[in-house]
Formats: structure tokens, C-alpha cells, sequence
């Protein structure tokens, strides 16, 4: 059986626009919110295979001694560097997607009419 059409509203803006205020009221008036951020420290796990082809990508380095991401020193790598960064976002942009996708289609399984995407670089993204 075909799951039913879900709309999907998306929340944007700059920092400090309100995002998070906003989801924070619609999850507590029972709404579903998928935090783009979240998604994108989920796909960035420890072991995942993201983790493993950002660390290929920009050497062991940008690993902690535990083999998660250490984000401080990925940040200095590739936020001072267009090319690097462009280079990362190629490699995460289809993982955060996926948890993405994945999230929305527990909303449309469990019957959510509706699910709200909190995504600060929504249209940047091209999403």
C-alpha cells in the first residue's frame, strides 16, 4: 500500500530569524520538526560511511582520538577555503539529505498530515 501525500513546509532564515522559536512552538502543539542540523550531526556519526569519506577527503586529522568528528578543526579546514568547502558540502549535502527523507517518511508512515523542515540553507542548498 502507497503511503499518502504529506505537505512539507520549511522554515528558512539567517540566524537569529526565529527558526528554532518557531519549532519549538510546533513541537509543543504536537507538530513533527525535522532539524536539518540534526540530520546533518547524524549523518556525520562516528563509523558512518559520511565520517569515513569526509576523513578520505581531508585526512585523519579532522578525526578525535574516539573516530568522531572533531567539527572545530574541520571548520578551520574548510571555512577559510571555497574549493574545500565546496568539496565537503559535495560529500555530506547527499547524506544529510537521506536522513533527511528518512525523517519526513516516518511522518508520512505514522499519518502526519504535515512536516515542518527547519533548514537555515533550505534554498541555498537547492533542496
Amino acid at each position: 500500500m502507497k503511503s499518502k501525500a504529506i505537505t512539507l513546509i520549511g522554515l528558512t532564515g539567517q540566524t537569529g530569524a526565529g527558526k528554532s522559536t518557531v519549532s519549538a512552538y510546533l513541537r509543543s502543539w504536537g507538530c513533527r520538526v525535522v532539524d536539518a542540523d540534526s540530520a546533518a550531526r547524524r549523518a556525520v556519526q562516528r563509523g558512518s560511511e559520511c565520517l569515513l569519506r569526509i576523513a578520505g577527503a581531508f585526512g585523519e586529522g579532522i578525526l578525535l582520538p574516539d573516530g568522531s568528528l572533531d567539527r572545530a578543526r574541520l571548520g578551520r579546514l574548510v571555512f577559510s577555503d571555497k574549493e574545500k568547502k565546496k568539496t565537503l558540502e559535495g560529500i555530506i549535502f547527499p547524506y544529510i539529505m537521506a536522513v533527511v527523507d528518512k525523517d519526513i517518511e516516518s511522518g508520512r508512515e505514522e499519518g502526519e498530515a504535515a512536516v515542518f523542515l527547519d533548514a537555515p540553507t533550505l534554498f541555498e542548498s537547492g533542496a
